[in-house]
């Protein structure tokens, strides 16, 4: 069964919908973590090798993000996600884990853009799927999302086969890699993109629901240092 579609995600993305503006509002002006509802956090897949991880690999504190490649509010999530990394660099005491959560009605590409990212990463390398999505906020700055009519374009940009990477994303060869991660985020409660959980050996897992800013994340992260201390 094909999961990505509009037509089999359209139900599901229109729940999603109807809270993610109010969720993040929400982080944003009371900038504070918000526990998720209706779903189960033991039921977070653990990180495998079919993960995309940034920073340091083998980090005692992992951050797992949900995450829309066309969503606003998770450009400017990514953009903190983006500096927390650099802070504690390659040999640091953190890894960020990017998963696939598209909500494709109010962001129709966003599925097929997630599958293009996991192709770019089959075709070039772990780098590339971060060099995707940097280069597709980077369009999307403009205020209109990506079409991926501009892949070809796109693919010469990253050094990568037009015609294998156009191939690959119009296929179904990724749907249940970006199914899984979909399902995996609502089964642990997630109702807007992006949701993040940040864990650690002993320590309770923290949820955050929507943008949540640098100031605020880098607090966490030391809360959490704290205690592993």
């Amino acid at each position: 069964m094909k999961r990505l579609s509009g037509e089999n995600l359209i139900p599901v993305a229109i729940l999603l919908a109807g809270v993610v503006l109010s969720i993040t509002v929400y982080s944003v002006r009371h900038s504070e973590t918000i526990s998720l509802v209706d779903g189960d956090i033991s039921k977070m897949l653990p990180v495998d090798d079919t993960d995309h991880v940034a920073g340091n690999p083998d980090a005692a504190i992992t951050i797992i993000t949900y995450s829309d490649i066309d969503c606003t509010y998770c450009t400017q999530f990514h953009e903190v996600m983006d500096q927390v990394i650099a802070d504690t660099g390659p040999s640091g005491d953190v890894r960020w884990v990017y998963r696939h959560l598209p909500v494709v009605d109010m962001y129709p590409y966003s599925g097929t853009h997630a599958k293009a990212a996991e192709c770019a990463v089959a075709l070039g390398g772990s780098d590339y799927f971060w060099r995707f999505i940097s280069t597709l906020h980077a369009a999307n700055a403009t205020g209109q999302p990506f079409n991926p009519s501009g892949y070809p374009t796109l693919a010469r940009t990253l050094g990568l086969s037009e015609e294998e990477f156009t191939t690959c994303a119009s296929s179904s060869r990724f749907e249940y890699r970006v199914a899984r991660d979909f399902d995996n985020a609502l089964a642990i409660g997630a109702k807007g993109a992006p949701v993040t959980v940040v864990s650690a050996p002993g320590i309770e897992p923290i949820t955050v629901s929507g943008f949540f800013p640098y100031e605020n994340m880098r607090a966490v992260l030391d809360s959490v240092r704290a205690k592993l201390r």
